[in-house]
C-alpha cells in the first residue's frame, strides 16, 4: 500500500539539478500571473509538464505567487492594455478572435495579456 506513494514522492523529487528548479520556479511564476480557469492557462500547464522540470518547485511557487500576484492586478491591467490598445495589432487579434479555439483562451483580457507579457 505505501509502494505506491514512495513511488509518487520519488517522481516528485527527480529533476533535482539547478537548472531543473530554476526552471520549475520560473514556470510556476508564469502559472501564478496568469487568471486560471482558462484554456491558457491549462495549456500552459500542459505544455510545463511536457518538459524536464522540478515539479516541486514550480507548484510552490505557483500557490505561493498565486496569494501575491492579486496586488499586481492593476499593472498587469495596464500593460495588458497596451499591448491589445496597439493599433498595429488590431487586424492581428481580430485575425486570431475569429478562429474556432483561440477565443477560449481568453486572449482580449488585458490583465491576462499583461500576465503573459510580464512573464
Amino acid at each position: 500500500m505505501l509502494k505506491p506513494i514512495v513511488k509518487l514522492l520519488v517522481a516528485l523529487n527527480s529533476n533535482s539539478r539547478p537548472g531543473e528548479i530554476g526552471f520549475g520556479i520560473a514556470a510556476g511564476v508564469i502559472l501564478a500571473l496568469v487568471p486560471g480557469g482558462n484554456l491558457t492557462w491549462f495549456a500552459l500547464m500542459l505544455l510545463f509538464c511536457l518538459f524536464k522540470l522540478n515539479l516541486p518547485s514550480m507548484a510552490l511557487t505557483a500557490a505561493i505567487g498565486k496569494l501575491i500576484v492579486p496586488a499586481a492586478d492593476p499593472l498587469l491591467h495596464r500593460i495588458g492594455s497596451a499591448i491589445l490598445l496597439q493599433p498595429a495589432l488590431e487586424g492581428f487579434f481580430t485575425r486570431l478572435y475569429n478562429m474556432p479555439l483561440v477565443p477560449f483562451t481568453n486572449f482580449n483580457s488585458t490583465t491576462l495579456m499583461g500576465a503573459l507579457a510580464a512573464g
